[in-house]
């Protein structure tokens, strides 16, 4: 999961109240059934779509959907986060991981599913010689005005996505070592790289803030969130020549290295 969630509280009421009392902050709800189990999560700003569903949803009337969402839910819980993206990758992340059976219909976790999938999918394609050219074409037409792709893109985004970029970059470099690529696809990815380094693999452009904590602490194997390392990993897999764009999160990766009597011992 990603972001850095601070729990803000409970509401102890019914379903409809607790939509009503939405926080202003970015976040995310949790609706949890009696036995805290996840039946639906949905950002503040989105959170209507629970209760403002389509007449009919995958056969059920959407009344009937809301009236056992209802009476299913004991508690709603809320974390903040630091800002919508966040909240946005938070909402999506435990939609694709979790799979609430209340889920709304999201354009932003379709969105974020379809880019970690085609760019997955693109990399995986390519190394074994399939017939990828309608992902590539895909992907080209999405890139955004700075360079990168956002899967909150089809919901006003005009800015790119850290997460949503690396997941494409990945899939554009492993088409480049098969098929050797295109000018389009070359000029595509080398932007992506610039997204990336303007920012110095880490931080805002607009304040120079670390976006999210998180992303300094690394992980394999990754899935569709963005860290520092895989930054990295990345860009020396493209043959990018360092910069002193990337001194810092270089040193910061440096720093975090652990000597290997260090570490736990694998478990067998």
């Amino acid at each position: 999961m990603t972001g850095a969630a601070t729990p803000r509280g409970t509401i102890d009421r019914p379903l409809g109240a607790a939509a009503r009392s939405a926080p202003t902050a970015p976040g995310v709800y949790f609706f949890r059934g009696p036995r805290s189990e996840l039946l639906t999560s949905a950002r503040p700003a989105t959170s209507a779509r629970v209760f403002d569903s389509p007449p009919m949803r995958n056969g059920v009337p959407a009344a009937v959907v809301f009236a056992v969402l209802r009476d299913r839910t004991h508690h709603v819980r809320w974390e903040t986060l630091p800002d919508e993206e966040t909240a946005a990758a938070r909402e999506a992340d435990l939609i694709l991981a979790l799979q609430p059976p209340f889920t709304p219909e999201s354009r932003s976790s379709k969105a974020r599913s379809s880019h970690a999938s085609n760019g997955s999918a693109l990399a995986i394609g390519a190394y074994f010689g399939g017939d990828v050219g309608g992902s590539v074409d895909r992907l080209l037409t999405e890139q955004m005005a700075d360079g990168g792709w956002n899967c909150e893109q089809e919901n006003g985004s005009t800015r790119g996505s850290f997460h949503s970029t690396i997941c494409v970059l990945e899939g554009l470099l492993e088409h480049r070592r098969a098929a050797g690529g295109s000018p389009e696809v070359s000029a595509a990815r080398l932007g992506g790289q610039e997204y990336v380094l303007a920012r110095r693999l880490f931080r805002r452009q607009s304040t120079g803030e670390a976006v999210d904590p998180d992303w300094l602490r690394f992980s394999f194997p990754t899935g569709w969130p963005y860290d520092v390392l895989r930054g990295l990993d990345y860009l020396r897999g493209a043959g990018v020549q360092p910069d002193e764009r990337l001194a810092e999160a270089a040193a910061l990766v440096a720093s975090s290295a652990m000597p290997m009597a260090a570490r736990e011992p694998a478990s067998r």
